[in-house]
C-alpha cells in the first residue's frame, strides 16, 4: 500500500514539473521564424527527408526571403512540398497572432510555387500602410486559399507580385484594406473572397502612379460590402475583368463611398456584378475601352454609374434601379483643355425609378442611346453642354419611357407635334419655330426639354410626375401657355434662357413652381401657382423679369428673389398685380438685391407654423441650381421631398 502511494506521489510530482516547464518548451516554437540564406553547415544538420513535421507547432510570425528561404523552411519541418507546380510548398492550419507589429506572414523575392491555406492571421502591426495578415513582396506563383485574415492593418497585401491567386479568404474588420494588390501586381486572380467591414476599401487593385502599371487581373465572385470607403477600387490598370461580385452599402460612414471606383484604366470588362448603395454605385474616371454588361446597379444616393472624361464606353443590358441618376456622363475642362466623354453606347438597359434621371448627359460627344427601357424616369440633357456636343448624339425611337417612345429632334424647324398621348418624352436640340400642343406626358425625368431652341410654342399640354415638367436651357423667345404641371419636382425651369413668355399655366402641387436661373427679360403672367411645397416663383441671378397678375396661393413662399451675394443677386425685376393668399410668406427679397419693384400686390399670409421660414441652409443650396450643380441640389431635395396632393 505504501509503495503504491509513493508511486502515485512521484507521478504527480513529475507531472507538476512537466506542467511548470511546458511554457518554456512551447516558447521555442512560438517565436518568429525568419529564413533566408542559412550556412551549408546548418543546412546539413536538417534532414530534408524528415517525415516528423512540426507544422502544428509553428504559431509565431513567418518571414521567408528568397527561394532558398522556402527550402530552409521546409527542411526545418514547417511546411510540405518542393516548390514545383505539381508539389508546391504548403503552409496550412496555423493560428498566428501578429502581436501588434509587422505582418503575420511575409514572403519576399520568391518565384517558387507555394500555397498558404486554412490559416487564421490577426493582430498585425498598424504602423505602415503595407503591413498585413499575409504580405507578398516581389512574389509570384503563390496561392492564398481559405484563410481568415481579419483584424489586421490589411488582410492580404501584394506588392510588385504577379501570377498569384487569392481565393475564398475572409478579410474583415481590417483598419485599411481587406485585400490590396499594389504596384504592378499583374496576372492576379482574386476569387470568392469576403472583404467586408474594413475601414477603407474591401478589394483594391492599385497599379501604381504611372498609367496602366497593372494588367491581366481578374476580380470574380467576391463580396466587398459594408466597407467604410469603397467596396472595390481599380486604378492604373488595363486588361482586367471584374465579374460577378457583390458590393453593397459601402461608404456607410457618410455620403461618400462607391461600390466600385475605377480610374485611369483601359480595356476593362465589368460584368454580372450586384452593386448597391453608396454615394455612387460606380465612379468611372478617365477610362478608355470599358465594357459594362449585365450588371445590377441600385439604390445609390448619387448616380448608379458616374462616368467622367472617358472614351469608348459600352453599357449593354444592365439594370439601374432606384438611383438618383441611373447614368451620369460628364466632361469638362482639365488644365485649360476640354476633356469630354466620347463614343459611348448605351444599349438595351433597364432604368427603374431613378429619381433625378435615367440618363444625365453633360458635355459629352457622339453618344448613342438605343433600345433602352425607362420606367418612371428618362433622359436629361443638361449641364453646360455646347451646341456642338448636344447635337452629336443618336437617340432612337426604340428608347421607351413607360412603354412610350422618346422623341429626340435635332436641327429642325417648324415641327408640329400635336394631340399625341403616346409620347414618353420630348427632347428638342437646336429646334426652332415649332409647336407642341395637346400632349399628355407623365412619369419621366423631363416631360419636355428644350436646349438651344428658339421661338417655339408649348401649349395646352399636361405634364405630371416628372423631375422637371418643362426644362428650357439656353433657349430664348419661347412661349409656354395653358400647360398644366402637377406633382413635379420643378414644374418649369428656365436656365440661361431669355425673352420667354410663361402665361396662363396651372402649376399645382409641385416642389417648386416656376424657377428661373440666370434668365433675364422673361414675362410670367396670369398663372395659377398653388400648393407647391417650396416656392411659387423663384428667381436666382435673374434680372429685368416681369411677374404680373399671377395667383400664387398656399405655397411655402410665394415669390422668392434670391440675393444672398451680389454676384448672384436678382435685380431690377417688376412684381405687380399678383394675388398671394395662404402662403407662409408672400415675398422674400435677398439683402443684396437691388432695383426690384413690388406694386399693387395683394398679400394674405397663412398663420405661420413655427418660424414659418425655410432654413437658411436650404436657401443657399437652392440658389446654386445652375449647370452641373443642379444634381447635388436636387439630390438633397429629393431626400426631404414630401409631395402635396390636390383633393
Amino acid at each position: 500500500m505504501k509503495s503504491n502511494v509513493k508511486s502515485k506521489t512521484m507521478i504527480l510530482i513529475t507531472l507538476g514539473i512537466l506542467f511548470a516547464i511546458s511554457p518554456l518548451i512551447n516558447n521555442n516554437f512560438n517565436s518568429e521564424w525568419e529564413v533566408s540564406d542559412l550556412s551549408s553547415h546548418n543546412r546539413n544538420e536538417i534532414n530534408s527527408e524528415n517525415e516528423d513535421l512540426k507544422i502544428s507547432a509553428v504559431s509565431g510570425k513567418i518571414h521567408i526571403i528568397n527561394n532558398s528561404g522556402w527550402l530552409d523552411f521546409r527542411n526545418a519541418g514547417y511546411c510540405t512540398g518542393n516548390g514545383t507546380y505539381s508539389e508546391p510548398y504548403v503552409i496550412e492550419d496555423l493560428i498566428i497572432d501578429g502581436g501588434g507589429s509587422g505582418s503575420c506572414i511575409l514572403i519576399e523575392n520568391s518565384n517558387v510555387y507555394f500555397t498558404i491555406q486554412n490559416c487564421t492571421l490577426f493582430n498585425s502591426g498598424h504602423s505602415e500602410w503595407y503591413i498585413a495578415g499575409i504580405r507578398l513582396n516581389n512574389v509570384s506563383n503563390g496561392k492564398i486559399i481559405n484563410n481568415n485574415c481579419s483584424f489586421n492593418r490589411n488582410g492580404i497585401y501584394t506588392y510588385f507580385s504577379k501570377n498569384n491567386t487569392i481565393s475564398t479568404n475572409i478579410a474583415k474588420n481590417n483598419t485599411y484594406h481587406g485585400i490590396c494588390v499594389a504596384a504592378q501586381s499583374n496576372e492576379t486572380v482574386i476569387d470568392g473572397n469576403t472583404a467586408c467591414f474594413n475601414s477603407y476599401i474591401g478589394i483594391h487593385i492599385d497599379g501604381g502612379y504611372t498609367y496602366h502599371n497593372s494588367y491581366n487581373n481578374l476580380i470574380i465572385n467576391n463580396n466587398a460590402s459594408y466597407n467604410a470607403a469603397e467596396g472595390i477600387r481599380v486604378t492604373f490598370t488595363n486588361d482586367t475583368k471584374i465579374i460577378n461580385n457583390t458590393a453593397i452599402n459601402n461608404g456607410y460612414d457618410g455620403w461618400g463611398g462607391n461600390a466600385l471606383n475605377i480610374q485611369l484604366c483601359q480595356n476593362i470588362t465589368i460584368s454580372k456584378n450586384n452593386l448597391q448603395g453608396g454615394g455612387e454605385a460606380i465612379y468611372a474616371y478617365w477610362l478608355n475601352s470599358i465594357n459594362f454588361y449585365n450588371n445590377t446597379i441600385s439604390s445609390s444616393r448619387g448616380s448608379g454609374l458616374n462616368i467622367e472624361y472617358s472614351n469608348d464606353v459600352n453599357l449593354v443590358n444592365n439594370i439601374f434601379a432606384e438611383n438618383n441618376n441611373g447614368i451620369s456622363l460628364h466632361g469638362g475642362y482639365y488644365l485649360d483643355d476640354f476633356q469630354g466623354v466620347e463614343n459611348c453606347v448605351i444599349s438595351e438597359n433597364i432604368f427603374i425609378d431613378c429619381s433625378f434621371s435615367g440618363i444625365y448627359i453633360s458635355d459629352i460627344f457622339n453618344l448613342t442611346i438605343i433600345g433602352n427601357n425607362f420606367i418612371n424616369c428618362g433622359i436629361l440633357i443638361g449641364g453646360s453642354a455646347s451646341l456642338y456636343h448636344a447635337t452629336s448624339h443618336s437617340i432612337g425611337l426604340g428608347n421607351l419611357v413607360n412603354g412610350k417612345p422618346i422623341y429626340y429632334y435635332v436641327n429642325q424647324t417648324n415641327l408640329e407635334i400635336n394631340n399625341d398621348w403616346n409620347i414618353g418624352q420630348i427632347l428638342l436640340v437646336n429646334c426652332n419655330q415649332s409647336t407642341l400642343s395637346n400632349l399628355i406626358i407623365s412619369s419621366g425625368s423631363v416631360g419636355i426639354s428644350l436646349l438651344y431652341s428658339y421661338d417655339n410654342i408649348i401649349s395646352a399640354c399636361i405634364l405630371n410626375h416628372h423631375t422637371w415638367g418643362l426644362n428650357l436651357a439656353l433657349s430664348h423667345s419661347n412661349t409656354i401657355s395653358g400647360v398644366t404641371l402637377n406633382y413635379n419636382m420643378i414644374a418649369i425651369e428656365l436656365r440661361e434662357s431669355n425673352f420667354t413668355t410663361i402665361k396662363e399655366n396651372r402649376v399645382l402641387a409641385n416642389d417648386f413652381g416656376i424657377f428661373l436661373s440666370k434668365s433675364d427679360n422673361n414675362q410670367i403672367s396670369g398663372n395659377f401657382i398653388n400648393n407647391n411645397l417650396r416656392f411659387g416663383i423663384y428667381l436666382d441671378y435673374s434680372k429685368f423679369n416681369l411677374i404680373k397678375a399671377n395667383t400664387i396661393n398656399s405655397n411655402d413662399i410665394g415669390i422668392y428673389l434670391f440675393g444672398h451675394h451680389m454676384s448672384r443677386a436678382s435685380n431690377n425685376n417688376t412684381v405687380i398685380d399678383n394675388i398671394l393668399i395662404g402662403n407662409n410668406l408672400c415675398f422674400f427679397e435677398g439683402d443684396d438685391c437691388t432695383g426690384n419693384i413690388f406694386k399693387n400686390n395683394y398679400c394674405a399670409e397663412a398663420p405661420l407654423k413655427g418660424t414659418g421660414r425655410i432654413p437658411f441652409e436650404l436657401i443657399i443650396l437652392i440658389s446654386i441650381i445652375s449647370g452641373g450643380a443642379v444634381i447635388g441640389v436636387a439630390t438633397l431635395l429629393l431626400l426631404i421631398r414630401k409631395r402635396r396632393r390636390i383633393e
